[in-house]
């Protein structure tokens, strides 16, 4: 394998290295809304500016435990 076949490697490794990252930051940012609707319910606040990606993903989160919740039966 020549230089280029080792720098092209390189740039893959650090591409995908760069997509696992973004994706552990949108998971703890979906987490967040997790936690916060558990926490506070429906007085929880977005603490991200709606005009960002991270916005929609922690909403995404908040429906999610908001939808869990909601589907639990009491155990009485």
């Amino acid at each position: 394998m020549g230089d280029g076949g080792l720098a092209q490697m390189d740039d893959q490794n650090r591409d995908l290295a760069a997509e696992i990252t973004a994706a552990w930051v949108e998971r703890a940012i979906w987490g967040e809304g997790c936690k916060a609707y558990r926490e506070h319910g429906a007085t929880a606040i977005n603490p991200y500016s709606p005009r960002t990606p991270a916005h929609a993903v922690w909403v995404k989160g908040y429906e999610y435990q908001r939808a869990l919740t909601s589907q639990k039966k009491p155990s009485w």
